[in-house]
């Protein structure tokens, strides 16, 4: 239902929703059709590529005809991907360690919190990165 409230009609919806758990999602939508939940079918519900690659069974069938980041081109800039869901993914689990702090607090408080302490290990990771002789880059600074 959190989804519904997030993207209450199609227009709404990004062209891909990454989730690590999107194949039960979708196994869940199809097994329970509703007209509240009917449009979120309509989007690719794509896992990340580690979870795809090293979390599914081979035989899992339906995760790898319908939720397989590889049978999405348009995610995949030449041989690299568009966009680092495996980033994304790492940064959720990080993030979850704030949840008893967040839980509580009003939204605006909520946002600048959590707007203030991501930038704070953003930076702190781009300068890790930069000494390991990366390159890593803000778009907002392109």
């Amino acid at each position: 239902m959190w989804w519904v409230k997030l993207f209450p009609t199609v227009a709404s919806l990004p062209e891909y929703i990454f989730f690590d758990n999107n194949c039960r999602m979708l196994r869940h939508l199809e097994a329970s059709p509703s007209p509240e939940t009917d449009h979120l079918t309509r989007k690719a519900l794509v896992v990340d590529v580690f979870h795809h690659k090293n979390k599914h069974k081979q035989n899992d069938e339906h995760c790898a005809v319908k939720c397989n980041p590889a049978l999405f081109p348009d995610l995949r800039d030449g041989e690299g991907w568009r966009f680092n869901s495996s980033a994304c993914e790492q940064q959720n689990k990080w993030i979850v360690k704030f949840a008893g702090i967040l839980h509580e607090m009003r939204e605006e408080r909520y946002d600048f919190l959590l707007d203030e302490v991501m930038d704070i290990r953003n930076e702190k990771r781009r300068a890790e990165l930069f000494e390991k002789g990366k390159c890593p880059y803000n778009l907002s600074s392109m």
